[in-house]
């Protein structure tokens, strides 16, 4: 957090006593929370916690405690921050709907695969590609 957001603002939005230093217990707090709804929207697609974090989610997750460090202070936060916590979200579902891949090798989740269709006839197996293929 401290490297994507100035340290002055991020003292006024921690800080309850005079806004002069980034309170850490407050930021841990608030990352914390983005993580549990950044993993909401993982958890169904990719094993967590996530060996390694991307770039990616760690913006999401840094825009979505930037936003509530913002509600903190204000009912309505600055536009440009409402806008990267909007497209943090935008992203997530991505992800969560599979549009969006992350790179994470080794960690993906168990997916519900097409199963295959047994015949009556023993041995007998219609192909599961053939149901991905029906209109």
């Amino acid at each position: 957090m401290v490297i994507r957001y100035p340290l002055a603002i991020l003292a006024q939005l921690t800080d309850d006593t005079n806004g002069a230093t980034v309170d850490s217990a407050v930021l841990n707090v608030l990352i914390a929370e983005a993580e549990t709804i950044v993993h909401g929207y993982l958890r169904d697609r990719y094993a967590l916690p996530l060996t390694l974090c991307p770039e990616d989610v760690k913006g999401c997750i840094c825009a979505i405690a930037y936003y509530k460090a913002h509600r903190r202070r204000a009912d309505t936060p600055p536009q440009g921050v409402t806008d990267q916590f909007n497209n943090a979200i935008d992203y997530l579902q991505k992800v969560q709907r599979g549009s969006v891949l992350l790179n994470v090798a080794g960690n993906v989740a168990d997916v519900p695969t097409v199963p295959s269709i047994v015949t009556n006839k023993q041995g007998g197996k219609v192909m599961a590609n053939l149901i991905g293929r029906m209109p």
